[in-house]
């Protein structure tokens, strides 16, 4: 618990993960934690992802609920904002190409 809740301290304000569960300053003291709601949200995407695969291999896969983990103060209305798609030159600085572009190619949805 020690390594992710270093993880967790450490995230920017601003990230996707803490604005799923952001928790408003006077939440009452029975709400959960922060850390709590990410480990719901790590089980729902671990569900998630087992189910896919089983759809995915399985030759008739069964009807399967995904898991949902409710928590005091879940909002279904929440949503987050999309991020803008990156420029190929950031492309090209984060892969650590120097001085040039790349050809980035969108196969779209």
């Amino acid at each position: 618990m020690d390594r992710l809740g270093n993880l967790i301290a450490n995230l920017p304000p601003d990230s996707n993960v803490l604005k799923v569960v952001e928790i408003p300053d006077d939440a009452p003291e029975r709400e959960w934690t922060r850390l709590e709601q990410l480990l719901a949200l790590l089980l729902e995407t671990t569900d998630a992802a087992t189910k896919l695969q089983v759809k995915l291999w399985a030759k008739s896969p069964p009807r399967m609920k995904p898991l949902r983990i409710e928590w005091p103060g879940r909002d279904e209305t929440t949503t987050t904002q999309k991020p803008k798609p990156s420029s190929p030159s950031d492309i090209a600085a984060f892969l650590g190409k120097r001085g040039g572009t790349m050809k980035v190619i969108d196969r779209g949805p």
